[in-house]
């Protein structure tokens, strides 16, 4: 088998310690996982704040 990667390792244990988060929804609003939640919060929350960044930049090269 083959030895798992240093990004791996990181995400594995990232995403273990995001699954202990405490889950209080009920009904049919549990079909994904806390560490699938808070990843996509993390995901988009990186997306726009590197839009905006190079939006930033952008805009001082103008001047």
């Amino acid at each position: 088998m083959q030895e798992r990667g240093l990004f791996d390792t990181i995400i594995g244990s990232f995403r273990q310690r995001l699954s202990s988060l405490p889950d209080k929804r009920t009904g049919k609003n549990t079909r994904h996982g806390m560490e699938d939640a808070a990843f996509l919060c993390y995901f988009e929350i990186k997306l726009l704040l590197t839009n905006i960044s190079t939006l930033v930049k952008a805009i001082f090269r103008l001047r």
